[in-house]
């Protein structure tokens, strides 16, 4: 399993503070799900406007953890969309799916990790 956050930076950014990056992780860990299943239903149904605007939304969430490569797939997708490019929406989901299952075990470590 690669790592899909960075695990310095997303330290630093929280001031090294333990108890605000538990606060965001489980930010993290209740919307990021939410707005991966609406970039699956819009993917399903070619909907490029809402796959644009859901890609940018879960783009910034994946910056914010420092979740650089997830985020970098996701400005993929969300420019397939804009550009009005139908093919490639379904492949840049399955890297954006891989993506998620690594990021989300990682950052429910990393919780479990700043509890102590």
């Amino acid at each position: 399993m690669g790592t899909a956050l960075n695990i310095r930076e997303l330290w630093e950014r929280v001031d090294h503070e333990p108890e605000i990056l538990r606060d965001l992780m489980v930010s993290f860990l209740e919307e990021f799900p939410r707005q991966m299943q609406q970039i699956r239903e819009a993917v399903a149904r070619k909907d490029l406007e809402t796959i644009a605007t859901a890609g940018h939304t879960l783009k910034g969430m994946l910056s914010n953890v420092a979740a650089e490569k997830a985020a970098g797939d996701v400005d993929s997708l969300e420019r397939l969309a804009r550009q009005k490019a139908q093919n490639g929406l379904e492949k840049a989901l399955v890297q954006i799916e891989h993506d998620a299952a690594v990021l989300v075990t990682q950052a429910q470590a990393l919780l479990v990790e700043t509890k102590r």
